[in-house]
């Protein structure tokens, strides 16, 4: 799985969790609870929006992750039109830039090896899923 639908998972799984909490803050029986469950959904809401900004920066410095994923549409991840397109400017790559690793080459001499960035934390030891 790409970092990219690495990305709008998490995406689709913060905005399902934001609900939740305003979903619990408009039940909730205490002003108290009320207002700690709004506080809970304005972070993920923060946390989202981040999500969001880095999103469209791996989309702009990596075009082909913004198409399709290979197995299909991401599961809870049906329609990213929601996401906020990037502003003129921060579209496409630096002058002079290349991230295909044209020119590179290792050491060796020899072609550059390329690895998917893996994630440090729980399960992070175990390799790809």
């Amino acid at each position: 799985m790409t970092t990219y639908a690495k990305l709008l998972r998490a995406a689709a799984t913060l905005k399902r969790v934001r609900a939740g909490l305003d979903s619990l803050a408009a039940h909730a029986q205490t002003e108290e609870e009320r207002e700690r469950l709004r506080r809970a959904a304005a972070q993920a809401r923060v946390m989202e929006q981040g999500l969001e900004r880095r999103i469209r920066q791996v989309a702009a410095e990596e075009p082909e992750y913004a198409r399709q994923a290979p197995d299909g549409p991401l599961p809870g991840v049906a329609d990213r039109d929601d996401l906020p397109t990037p502003p003129a400017g921060e579209k496409g790559e630096k002058a002079g830039s290349s991230r295909d690793g044209a020119g590179r080459r290792g050491r060796n001499g020899s072609e550059p090896q390329t690895t998917e960035p893996v994630a440090a934390g729980r399960g992070a030891a175990g390799g790809k899923e």
